[in-house]
Formats: C-alpha cells, structure tokens, sequence
C-alpha cells in the first residue's frame, strides 16, 4: 500500500503510468460527477465513482481483489480503513471474479489507517485486504 495526496501523485512514489492515471481522473469534476464506471483510457485504465456510508468495522467486510490495481481517493468526510497483507483473509465468501473481488469477515493481524479529503491510497492486488469504517 501507498499513501499520498491526490494533488501530488507524483510525490508518493507511485510509478508514473499510475500517477498518470491519477492525472487523468482528475480531468474530471470529481466533486459533481456521479456514481458510475468511467473509461479514462479505453478499458486499460477506467474509474468507479462510488458513494458509501460508513459503519462500524463490525457491520462491514473487507474485499480481497486479486487483479486490479486499486487507486483511492477519499473526496470528503473521514475513512479508517483497517487493512492487512496477503493471507490474512479470513471467513471468506464466494469469490466474484469478473468484477474482481471477494468478500471476508475478518482480517488476521488487522492493521488501521485513517484517511481524509485528498488522502490517495493505492494498493496492488493479491498484497492485501482491506474494509472502510467510520
């Protein structure tokens, strides 16, 4: 995992085909555009624009994605996401491999980091786990 402001991609050591991607959905009026799959580059490169309420950990599962890279970026309100690295998997349900990913209950060795407006999470595939609580 990755952590950086959105408004310096290239600060946090992302390589420069991710920071690019960065750049390129930033193109958009992030703050108005509504929920939805975005192609930014043909289907190399696309964004989902999603809109959640946070929970309690308790109340949430964690996804587990195996192909996709996965760039975040928190536009407003505040996110703990509580996160582990590969294998910490635990109870999981059917995995959904056309949209990549896979739900789970819980996370062995659970780790936390809180994240607010600007903050860029990227993670690689197979390398963790994750879940957004308030």
């Amino acid at each position: 995992m990755i952590l950086g402001n959105v408004h310096q991609p290239f600060a946090a050591g992302l390589p420069p085909a991710l920071a690019q991607a960065i750049l390129l959905a930033q193109a958009h009026d992030l703050q108005s555009i509504a929920p939805g799959c975005y192609e930014l580059q043909g289907d190399s490169i696309f964004m989902n624009v999603m809109q959640f309420s946070t929970g309690a950990p308790a109340e949430k599962k964690a996804e587990l994605h195996t192909r996709f890279i996965d760039i975040q970026i928190l536009l407003a309100g505040e996110e703990r996401i509580f996160y582990g690295v590969a294998g910490a998997a635990r109870e999981c349900e059917d995995a959904h491999d056309e949209d990549d990913y896979q739900l789970c209950r819980s996370i062995d060795g659970e780790q936390v980091l809180t994240c607010r407006p600007v903050c860029l999470r990227y993670s690689c595939p197979m390398n963790r786990i994750n879940r957004a609580a308030r």
